[in-house]
C-alpha cells in the first residue's frame, strides 16, 4: 500500500473512501474535475467515487457513488490498490477500484463542473489530484 509523505496526524479519526478507475469500450478512464470551491483538491481532476455510508459495503458504496456523479452504472472488474492520505484537517483512507462503463454518456452531479474519457497517454494533460496520479496511471497503463 502506497503513501503520502505526509505525517499522520495526530487524530485516530480517518474518513473511510471507495474511489475508481472507470474505463469505456476504447479504455479510455473517466475523469471528474472538480468545483473550485470545494474543500479538498479544488479544481482538479478527481476520480468517481466518495465515502462509504455506514455499514455500507465497498463495492455498494462505489456503484452508488459513480452512479450519483455521473449517471453511470459500472461492472467492477478489481482493485486498483489504496492510498492512505493525510491532509492537514483529515486522514483519507482510499480503497481504489477498477471498473467498466456500460455508456460513455455522463450526466454529472453538481459536485463536479466537467469531466472527460482520457487515453493513457493524455493523463499528463490535466491536473489529476496527485493521491490519484500514480494509480491511475498504472490501471490505464500509462507511463509518465
Amino acid at each position: 500500500m502506497s503513501t503520502s509523505s505526509q505525517s499522520a496526524t495526530p487524530s485516530d479519526r480517518f474518513y473511510l473512501c471507495v474511489k475508481g478507475v472507470v474505463t469505456d469500450g476504447q479504455g479510455r478512464a473517466l475523469l471528474l474535475k472538480r468545483t473550485a470551491d470545494t474543500a479538498v483538491d479544488p479544481g482538479l481532476w478527481d476520480l468517481p467515487g466518495g465515502k462509504l455510508d455506514p455499514g455500507e459495503l465497498f463495492d455498494d458504496a462505489f456503484r452508488r457513488e459513480v452512479r450519483e456523479e455521473t449517471g453511470l452504472d459500472v461492472e467492477i472488474v478489481g482493485v486498483a490498490g489504496a492510498r492512505d492520505w493525510v491532509i492537514p484537517s483529515r486522514r483519507v483512507v482510499y480503497l481504489i477500484l477498477r471498473a467498466s462503463a456500460d455508456s460513455d454518456d455522463v450526466c454529472l452531479s453538481d459536485e463536479h463542473v466537467a469531466f472527460a474519457w482520457v487515453r493513457a497517454e493524455d493523463l499528463s494533460d490535466y491536473a489529476i489530484a496527485p493521491q490519484f496520479l500514480p494509480l491511475l496511471e498504472g490501471a490505464v497503463g500509462a507511463k509518465q
